[in-house]
């Protein structure tokens, strides 16, 4: 977080950390997952449906099974995979 906070401060104002994956979707609209760590691999899709406001979640590195995410109530958008 401090290494973010760094490199972003011109954007501060802002941005606003949090300290868990899941606090970051509290009061959110949407999950962007940009990354493969192992912290995002196996999220709980019912939580994050009931969590998000939009109830979207952006798989920027198509880690999750569409058809699964969907059936969990989520619109699923993943980068680079055709609209099915």
């Amino acid at each position: 977080m401090q290494t973010a906070r760094t490199a972003l401060v011109e954007q501060q104002r802002r941005i606003q950390y949090c300290e868990s994956a899941s606090a970051a979707c509290e009061h959110a609209d949407a999950l962007v997952v940009v990354t493969e760590w192992l912290e995002f691999r196996s999220p709980d899709f019912g939580w994050l449906a009931q969590t998000l406001g939009a109830r979207v979640l952006v798989d920027g590195r198509n880690l999750y099974d569409p058809v699964r995410v969907r059936a969990a109530g989520l619109k699923y958008y993943g980068i680079g995979r055709a609209l099915v």
